[in-house]
């Protein structure tokens, strides 16, 4: 969310970077519909060749099979790949580190990342080199909750708990 907001330009740069390296004709950006405010700024800035689609909000909308039944209505097989069906998806991450990569020469070192759940004294979303040990970050929001019951890393409904945070993003 906060990178559709924050570099929207570089989400539709990078997008189109991609397609065109990739031969894709048609870009569709999804959004789920709560987070109008990214879907205002990725069309204001998007222009005609890009779709942003606003989405409802369903788990898992996120998911690549569901996002592309739900943007295109085509359903990618049991054990295929998009590309069966004629498709590639990219996160809007990897569309802005694209952009940066190619318009600036800057490797992919950092992404955005979300560090929330009642456990966590500061919830934050913090821009983080890649390989920061998970530790240093928990200590930079304020560290956890005694009442903590576990740390789970990717996400609540498919994310992993882990035994402890010496671990690199």
């Amino acid at each position: 969310h906060r990178v559709m907001l924050e570099q929207a330009e570089a989400v539709i740069e990078g997008a189109r970077l991609l397609a065109k390296v990739l031969d894709v004709k048609e870009i569709h950006i999804g959004v789920e519909e709560n987070k109008m405010d990214a879907i205002e700024k990725l069309r204001e800035v998007a222009g005609d060749d890009i779709n942003i689609v606003p989405l409802h909000v369903t788990y898992p909308q996120g998911s690549e099979k569901q996002l592309i039944y739900a943007l295109t209505g085509r359903e990618v097989p049991t054990g295929g790949l998009p590309m069966d069906v004629g498709v590639v998806v990219q996160n809007t991450g990897t569309a802005a580190g694209t952009y940066e990569a190619c318009a600036f020469n800057k490797p992919f070192i950092e992404r955005v990342v979300t560090f929330t759940g009642r456990g966590l004294v500061e919830p934050k979303n913090l821009v983080v080199r890649v390989g920061t040990i998970l530790a240093d970050i928990v200590e930079h929001c304020g560290g956890l909750d005694p009442e903590a019951a576990k740390v789970v890393m990717g996400g609540p409904m498919m994310g992993q708990p882990l035994a402890d945070l010496d671990v690199p993003v």
